[in-house]
C-alpha cells in the first residue's frame, strides 16, 4: 500500500465524501484500493456489525481480513501418499543402529573367511592369501599327496635367514619343531605325528627367523591325518 492509499478504516466512508475528494479520486485510479474496497464491501454483506458490537474490534477484524486476502500466498506442497518400498526404510534408521549393522556383516565376513581348509585324502592345492604382512609368513599352497606328505610353499620373509616347521597339539600348543632351512618350501611327513616325539601333533607352523630370533610366522595348518 502507497503512501496514498486510503486507510482501511476511512474505506467506509467513501460513499460519504464528494466525488472531487481526493481520497474518492485515488480509489478510481488505484487498483489495490479498489480491490481493498470490495472485500470491505463483501466483509460487510456477509458479516453485519451485531448490535452492540465494539467498533474498535471490528475494523481490527476486517483490518486482518482485508490484509490475509491481499497478500501474496506460499504455494501449498502436499504430502505425498506414495507408499515407499520396504527396503528404504533401512534409510531411517539411526546412525548407531546402522553402524552396529555394519560391524556385525564385517565380523562375520572376517570368521568366515578365516576358516582353517579342510584337507581330504586326494591330492589337492589349497591357495593362501598374496601379500606378506609384518610378523605374517604368507602361505602360497599346502599340497597333501597320496601317502599323506603335506608340503607347504610360502613367501620369503624379509631378513628371515632361517625357517622351521613347529608342530602343535589339538590346543595350539607346540609339541615339536623342525628345521627347514633357508628354502621358502618344506614337506611334513604326517606318518611321524604318530610316533613318540611328535605324538599328539595336529596342526604345523611355518616360523621365520633372523639370527635365531624368531620374527614372523603363519597361520596353523592341520595336518591331513586319517
Amino acid at each position: 500500500m502507497t503512501r496514498n492509499c486510503v486507510e482501511t478504516e476511512d474505506l467506509g466512508l467513501l460513499e460519504s465524501l464528494p466525488v472531487d475528494d481526493p481520497r474518492r479520486v485515488h480509489v478510481a485510479a488505484c487498483a489495490r484500493c479498489q480491490a481493498r474496497l470490495e472485500t470491505y464491501e463483501e466483509f460487510l454483506a456477509e458479516r453485519p456489525l451485531p448490535v452492540g458490537a465494539d467498533p474498535a474490534a471490528a475494523r481490527a477484524h476486517l483490518r486482518d481480513v482485508i490484509h490475509a486476502q491481499l497478500s501474496p500466498r506460499a504455494p501449498h506442497r502436499e504430502r505425498s501418499t506414495t507408499s515407499r518400498p520396504a527396503w528404504t526404510r533401512w534409510l531411517g534408521m539411526s546412525q548407531p543402529v546402522l553402524a552396529t549393522v555394519a560391524v556385525l556383516i564385517v565380523a562375520a565376513l572376517i570368521v568366515l573367511g578365516g576358516r582353517l581348509p579342510v584337507f581330504r585324502s586326494e591330492p589337492e592345492v589349497l591357495r593362501g592369501v598374496d601379500g606378506t604382512s609384518a610378523g605374517e609368513v604368507t602361505l602360497i599352497s599346502a599340497r597333501v599327496a597320496p601317502n599323506g606328505t603335506l608340503t607347504l610353499d610360502w613367501r620369503s620373509v624379509s631378513g628371515a635367514d632361517e625357517y622351521r616347521l613347529r608342530a602343535l597339539d589339538v590346543g595350539l600348543v607346540p609339541v615339536a619343531t623342525l628345521p627347514a632351512g633357508s628354502d621358502t618350501s618344506a614337506s611334513f611327513d604326517v606318518t611321524r605325528a604318530r610316533s613318540d616325539s611328535l605324538a599328539g601333533a595336529r596342526y604345523v607352523v611355518v616360523v621365520a627367523f633372523s639370527s635365531g630370533r624368531e620374527i614372523a610366522d603363519s597361520r596353523p595348518i592341520p595336518l591331513p591325518l586319517p
